[in-house]
């Protein structure tokens, strides 16, 4: 009894009995940390004025399974609202102790604080969020790839000039996005941007359109560089530049041939 005593008090997990009435009948110290109340508070009280609105129902569901002996053991993700008011997030798992007769004499449970991890979850999904909308808004393809050149980000554009959803694209590598000739060009070029780190401008066709690519290098403090690229659809700009090429050379060589010989060699460098 001491040692299981001693156990309970000092763990640095939050651990209780409850009632099946779902009332608090034994609480340790790590307990009354979690949620901010005096042990003399927590006893007797019914944890599901603790929990959160939202999460009653969810908690209750799985509670009345285990009281009613469907289950043994459950655990899951909640919110407790402490006594000072500050919503926080825990894991939770319980266990059923029967009696010889089978009925639930009480529950044990445990309960860790995780809202220091939920609110680091909740900053990557925000930042991921912050960095989809700054793809999406750029004007022009744009994409992260990893060490494997698989697509881990890929903004509005690009899905759109490959007429592909989100999850047909991210994961996937460049072969099976491009195959043939294209991957083998577009994987070599990665490749050597990864190995260099230097940045790169390239032109590449796709589509009958012509793309100037700008491929770089992401560093990670945690993991391999990932690489990223922008690619600009410049078809009009070369067709534009072109055409000022070829007025360029038919006013050149006006002065120097036949009519005859002119009006052809125009028209060629007109088409």
């Amino acid at each position: 009894e001491l040692l299981f005593r001693s156990l309970f008090e000092n763990s640095i997990i939050g651990m209780a009995t409850t009632s099946p009435e779902c009332q608090w009948i034994e609480v340790n110290q790590a307990t009354c940390d979690i949620l901010g109340y005096p042990r003399a508070e927590l006893l007797g009280k019914n944890w599901m004025e603790l929990t959160h609105p939202d999460d009653r129902a969810r908690n209750l569901s799985s509670f009345d399974r285990a009281v009613a002996g469907e289950i043994d053991t459950y655990e899951l993700e909640k919110r407790y609202i402490r006594k000072d008011g500050v919503v926080i997030d825990a894991y939770v798992a319980a266990r059923a102790v029967h009696r010889r007769d089978g009925a639930i004499e009480y529950l044990i449970t445990l309960i860790q604080d995780i809202t220091a991890r939920k609110n680091a979850e909740r900053e990557l999904h925000r930042s991921r969020e912050l960095l989809q909308r700054f793809l999406d808004h750029l004007p022009g393809t744009a994409y992260i790839k990893d060490s494997a050149l698989r697509v881990v980000h890929a903004n509005r554009r690009f899905l759109d000039l490959l007429n592909l959803e989100p999850r047909q694209l991210i994961g996937r590598s460049n072969r099976e996005i491009f195959p043939g000739e294209l991957d083998e060009q577009i994987s070599a070029d990665d490749r050597r941007v990864l190995a260099s780190g230097q940045t790169e401008v390239l032109d590449e066709r796709y589509g009958g359109a012509i793309y100037e690519s700008t491929r770089f290098v992401i560093p990670q403090d945690d993991g391999p560089a990932l690489l990223g690229g922008i690619a600009l659809d410049i078809t009009r700009r070369r067709q534009l530049e072109a055409r000022t090429r070829a007025l360029l050379e038919i006013n050149a060589v006006g002065g120097s041939l036949p009519e005859r010989e002119f009006l052809a060699h125009g028209l060629e460098l007109a088409e």
